[in-house]
């Protein structure tokens, strides 16, 4: 099934291979051997996440993405917060490393 195909607030595991589809966020990130070229030679950063399909979700419901950044369109940035579900395996420790974000 294409990530594509993925219902709203659905899930979806793949390797890092930036950018990905319209609507779709980083939740989670984390190790994989199989993905272990695909983000940096030596393998020490993450380089598989979990994305989510915010497309559809109703107004309202919140949600935490991964990377201090601006809320994707027809959201709002709630909060930057620190989640151990967006910390690099290997990568030391949390810090500010996510944002809380609300739909409008």
């Amino acid at each position: 099934m294409p990530i594509s195909d993925t219902s709203a607030g659905g899930t979806v595991t793949t390797c890092i291979t930036p950018p990905p589809p319209a609507g779709f966020y980083a939740t989670a990130l984390s190790y994989s051997y199989n993905c272990e070229i695909s983000k940096t030679p030596n393998g020490v950063l993450n380089n598989q996440q979990t994305l989510t399909n915010i497309n559809g979700l109703p107004s309202g419901r919140t949600l935490i993405i991964c990377g201090v950044q601006s809320a994707p369109p027809g959201w709002t940035v709630v909060a930057v917060v620190q989640t151990y579900l967006c910390v690099y395996a290997r990568g030391g420790g949390v810090g500010d490393n996510a944002v809380s974000i609300r739909k409008l």
